[in-house]
Parts: structure tokens; C-alpha cells; sequence
């Protein structure tokens, strides 16, 4: 039976202190805004140094036409493939792509497949525990309650955001996308030697298949075929899972610990393990020398989207594939997020679980005669 252990919360505790109190020193910061290039118009909070607001304001202007990424190679002969038109509505096909996420983390995480009968106790012994240490957790965050906690949030992901965006404006200098030359531009510009406007028709039709390419991956071929998927989505539905006491704090800590993983990702350095001037110091001097790698007086390219990442050829073979054109024929009306209790509850819990640093875990075993899981779980009915 796997439980959010009263021993690995006790560590998580510790960790958030640590967390909170760099939160707290260094001060909830604004982000540039999506889609501006260079230090104009970036709405930036005074604790950021010029050169981390550039490489924001830089690096937003090159994630939103999907770069640096090499350009597309696409094949003249696939804009002659028939490619699968999904019969669901958006949000329906949302839900299943939702719900095929949980499963993948699920099995990874718990040991659990929530589409096999059997496993409903186990599940719900994961949000009864996390429930119960909640409020052990706010507390850890200090005193201020969602305020603080939401300014422990902004800090974290700003210095996140801040140390990839350096990665990223690094990587756009090192590809040379500053500094196309003619031909470089044209592969850009022209993919497969066709002008991108005839690609939009085809792009737009992989892009709408994208959540069911995801969520083919994440069921296998076995639970793409329509009458097992609909018999694991009949136990799915039937699960009852007991409501997050405090969905908010769910969220919020979820995105303080990956926040702090990207920023360890970044920099190589656990952010929990180094005062926070040290940190924030280091963050600052990758900035800068991504801004100074900018070569002087450089123009962003006139490119409009990279369509490299998401219509590879990997991806376009997975668009047309059996089980993919399967999920795309089906009509199904599917329930709201909100309407799946599994979903709703465990989804979150999952993704915290996920987040969470090394070290800290769930454990798959009572352990021994300490465990209060059982007690948790009659107190909550199970």
C-alpha cells in the first residue's frame, strides 16, 4: 500500500523551511511579457538586474515561435496524407489526455493502475494521507497564509524562469539564430522548399492531434483499442477517491518544488543547500552572460514559428498511426475534470508526488508499527 509518509513529510517540512525563508529574502518578482523582444516593455520587479529582464524579454520572444530548435524538414508527400480528424470536442479529448497522464504517473508513482479493478483503495490512501499532512506543510511555509505561500511561489519561479531563459537565449546564440545566413533563413522560411503558408493547413491539422498522440503513448497500444479503453475508463469513473483537502496549497507547493528542481536543473546547485544571496547571485551571472553573448546590435530573425517540435516525423508516423486513428474516431461525450473525482483529486496529488525533491518520497510499505495510514484511512471511511 503506498501512503504520503508522516516520516517523508517530516523531511518535506524541513525543506519548505528552507524554501520559504530564501522565498522571503529574495522577494516575489514580476516576468516580461510574452512576446516582446529585447528590454522594452518588460515588466520586471526591481530585485531583477537589466541583464536577467533582457534575457526574459528575449527568451519569451523565441519560445513563442518554438525556437531554438533546428528548422523543419518536413516531406513534400505529407500534405497528401489523410490525416485522422478527431470526432471529440476539445475539452473531451482535454479529460482523456488528462486522465492518460494520471495513469502513466499512477503506475510510476504508486505501483497502481487506476483502469484495473482492485486498485481503488490504494489510490484513496494516497490523498488521505496527503490530506493529513497538509496542514503540516502550510505551516512549514510560515506564517500569512496564501499570500505568503504565493510569494514563496513567485520567487522560485521567477528565478526559475530566469535561469532557462538564459539556457535558452545561450542555445539561440550557440545555433546562431542571431545571425542566419541566407540559406540558414530559407530553410526557415521555406520547409521542404515550399513557403510555410502551405504548411499551415497540415500544421493545424497535427497540432489538433497532438493530445491523442500523448495520450496513445501514455495508454499503449492495448488501451487505445476502444472497447478495453472504455471498459478501463467504466473502473476510472467508478473510483472513489476522497476530495484534496486544500487544493490550493496542492497547487502551490507543486509549483515552489518544480520550480526549484528547474532551478537546480539550471545551475547545478541545490537551492535549498545554498543561502539565498548566493543563489540568486548565481541565477544573475548566467543572465548576464547570456545578455552579453547577444551579439551587439543583433535583430531577432523574421520567423514566425519553428514547426520542428511538434510535427516531427516521429510525431506526423505516430498521427497516422492505428491506435491514434482510433482515439480520433471516437465520439465519446466524457464527464468534466471536475465530474471524475479520481481525476480531479489524484491528478494533483500525482503531480505533487512528482515534484517533490530527491529524497522525498511515498513509500510502497507500512512503515511498521509507526504507520498511521490504516487509522487515516477509517477515519475517512475506507
Amino acid at each position: 500500500m503506498v501512503c504520503f509518509c508522516h516520516r517523508s513529510a517530516g523531511a518535506l517540512e524541513l525543506a519548505l523551511q528552507d524554501l520559504a525563508r530564501a522565498g522571503q529574502a529574495g522577494g516575489a518578482a514580476g516576468l516580461a511579457r510574452p512576446g516582446s523582444f529585447g528590454g522594452a516593455g518588460a515588466a520586471i520587479g526591481l530585485s531583477l538586474t537589466a541583464s536577467a529582464q533582457r534575457v526574459l524579454s528575449v527568451s519569451n520572444w523565441l519560445a513563442t515561435r518554438l525556437l531554438p530548435s533546428a528548422a523543419w524538414q518536413p516531406e513534400a508527400a505529407w500534405l497528401k496524407l489523410e490525416l485522422p480528424v478527431p470526432q471529440m470536442s476539445v475539452e473531451a479529448i482535454a479529460t482523456i489526455s488528462s486522465i492518460a497522464t494520471l495513469r502513466s504517473l499512477a503506475l510510476e508513482l504508486f505501483d497502481a493502475d487506476p483502469f484495473r479493478p482492485g486498485t481503488a483503495t490504494a489510490l484513496a490512501r494516497v490523498v488521505v494521507t496527503l490530506n493529513a499532512r497538509l496542514p503540516g506543510l502550510a505551516a512549514a511555509m510560515g506564517q500569512g497564509g496564501q499570500a505568503r505561500q504565493a510569494a514563496v511561489q513567485a520567487h522560485w519561479s521567477t528565478l526559475a524562469n530566469v535561469a532557462e531563459a538564459a539556457a535558452r537565449v545561450q542555445l539561440a546564440v550557440s545555433a546562431g539564430l542571431f545571425a542566419l545566413a541566407p540559406a540558414q533563413m530559407q530553410a526557415y522560411l521555406a520547409p521542404g522548399g515550399l513557403p510555410m503558408e502551405q504548411w499551415a493547413g497540415f500544421t493545424a491539422r497535427v497540432t489538433a492531434l497532438l493530445p491523442l498522440v500523448a495520450a496513445s503513448a501514455s495508454l499503449g497500444a492495448d488501451l487505445s483499442d476502444p472497447a478495453n479503453l472504455a471498459e478501463g475508463m467504466r473502473v476510472f469513473k467508478s473510483l472513489s477517491v476522497p476530495a484534496l483537502a486544500n487544493p490550493g496549497l496542492v497547487a502551490r507547493l507543486t509549483a515552489v518544488f518544480a520550480a526549484q528542481g528547474r532551478v537546480q536543473a539550471a545551475t547545478g546547485a541545490d537551492p535549498a543547500r545554498m543561502p539565498v544571496e548566493e543563489m540568486h547571485g548565481r541565477v544573475m551571472a548566467l543572465a548576464l552572460q547570456a545578455a552579453e553573448s547577444i551579439p551587439a546590435g543583433a535583430q531577432p530573425p523574421k520567423i514566425a514559428q519553428n514547426p520542428a517540435c511538434f510535427a516531427s516525423r516521429e510525431v506526423v508516423t505516430a498521427a497516422v498511426s492505428a491506435p491514434v486513428a482510433a482515439l480520433a474516431a471516437l465520439n465519446w461525450r466524457v464527464p468534466q475534470s471536475k465530474a471524475l473525482p479520481a481525476l480531479a483529486n489524484l491528478l494533483p496529488a500525482a503531480s505533487l508526488i512528482k515534484a517533490l525533491p530527491a529524497g522525498v518520497a511515498v513509500e510502497k510499505r507500512p512503515c511498521a508499527q509507526v504507520c498511521d495510514a490504516a487509522s487515516l484511512m477509517r477515519a475517512a471511511g475506507f
